[in-house]
């Protein structure tokens, strides 16, 4: 519960909260774009607004669909933006759902400019500190012990994660995870406006989950799925990094929060969330 992990694209959810308490603060708009915050973004990019970048369906590619988009390339954090923002979308803005984690580098970089702040000063003040997180890293390894990733029990060697700003860069613990998921969901952390946002912004997917699995994903909202566990309505995220696996959901019908973090990438951490929620399970 106390160890920490990387959480992988959970580290997306951050970003959303983040997102909306400055809508809230009237800082931004969902439909702000994103040449508005950074005019280096292509010409391609004018349309593109923050809620398609939150919902993935700015048109923007992922990991290894483009030249230059490996997460394992030892770029300077501003050298990746600047080639994350020439890079040509896939699709036009807001036409269809693609997912892409280079999509919330570029959102956590236009949070910067809006406030002229660190995307990581901007998650300590707003949520970690508000919430107690004392376990959980931005960027940087915890100091104390921490899982080390293995695939099948053999070492791997981690990203660097101080340059994937807001896609999948925080270490946590379980515990944290889950304190931070339960609030974002249960409207302890947001104000009402913004919850409301939260819930009601959604899209669905281009390619939704079979409907026979256990676990399924319908729709995208502002930084996590939206799908069912085992016939239970949920919302969740799950993650991967190297070496690491992550599964959060909420279940809206009893408030339920599960995290499941494993630091060996071939673990199955669908079926550890299905055993978790079993009625079997004491």
């Amino acid at each position: 519960m106390d160890v920490p992990s990387q959480i992988a694209s959970i580290s997306k959810q951050l970003v959303a909260v983040l997102t909306l308490l400055l809508v809230d603060d009237g800082v931004l708009r969902l439909d702000t774009t994103v040449p508005a915050l950074l005019p280096n973004a292509a010409r391609s990019w004018q349309d593109v607004t923050l809620v398609q970048l939150l919902t993935h369906t700015s048109g923007m590619a992922h990991w290894g669909e483009r030249a230059g988009f490996d997460p394992a390339a030892g770029f300077d954090p501003s050298e990746r933006l600047a080639l994350l923002l020439e890079a040509p979308l896939t699709s036009p803005p807001g036409a269809t759902w693609r997912y892409s984690s280079p999509g919330y580098i570029v959102l956590s970089a236009a949070l910067e400019a809006a406030t002229e702040r660190r995307y990581g000063d901007l998650a300590r003040e707003g949520i970690l500190e508000p919430l107690g997180l004392t376990g959980t890293t931005i960027g940087t390894p915890p100091s104390g012990p921490r899982a080390h990733g293995t695939r099948q029990g053999q070492p791997v060697a981690s990203w660097d994660l101080s340059t994937m700003s807001g896609t999948g860069d925080i270490w946590s613990t379980a515990r944290d995870v889950a304190t931070f998921v339960a609030a974002v969901h249960d409207g302890s952390l947001l104000p009402a406006a913004a919850q409301r946002l939260l819930h009601d912004t959604s899209v669905a997917l281009g390619r939704p989950t079979a409907p026979a699995a256990p676990v399924i994903t319908t729709g995208y909202a502002l930084g996590h799925f939206v799908g069912a566990v085992s016939g239970h309505p949920a919302r969740l995220h799950p993650g991967d990094n190297p070496g690491y696996q992550a599964l959060a959901a909420w279940l809206p019908s009893t408030g339920t929060t599960i995290v499941v973090l494993s630091n060996d990438e071939a673990d199955d951490v669908e079926s550890l969330l299905v055993q978790a929620i079993s009625p079997d399970n004491p």
